[in-house]
């Protein structure tokens, strides 16, 4: 049963390199919550795992013909895998640039309240997602 699981997964990958349009469909349908699993791990909120979410299946259909399974349906999930923890991180990236462009770190500014509520909320989803990164991802040690 595997194998026909396997070979049917390898075939829709073919076809999605091809950009057939119900290969994509499927493709999204039988991955697309997996993507999302991973990113409701991460502790992205809805919103942050939609961008993710886009990003990732933008960066299979312009990588897809130079992936090269290694062992079968498992090698294609470990590279989507790859590219979800990719993309989480450049979101996070992204996040730490808009939060330091966004609020001058004056003594003013930071004494107020509003002020300090919105770089607190901003660290904390950054420092989870900091911490779930340093778990899940080998070879990642944050600074």
């Amino acid at each position: 049963m595997a194998e026909e699981f396997d070979h049917t997964s390898m075939s829709l990958l073919g076809r999605a390199k091809t950009h057939d349009d119900d290969a994509w469909r499927q493709l999204v349908h039988l991955y697309g919550p997996l993507v999302q699993k991973w990113c409701r791990q991460s502790g992205l909120q809805d919103e942050d795992t939609a961008d993710v979410f886009q990003e990732t299946f933008q960066a299979i259909s312009k990588n897809l013909a130079n992936f090269k399974p290694s062992k079968s349906v498992a090698s294609f999930r470990s590279w989507l895998k790859t590219i979800v923890r990719t993309k989480t991180v450049d979101l996070l990236r992204h996040r730490t640039v808009l939060v330091s462009a966004t609020y001058p770190y004056d003594e003013e500014w930071l004494g107020s309240r509003r002020a300090f509520t919105k770089v607190r909320t901003a660290w904390r989803r950054s420092r989870s997602l900091v911490e779930w990164l340093a778990d899940n991802v080998t070879g990642y040690t944050p600074e």
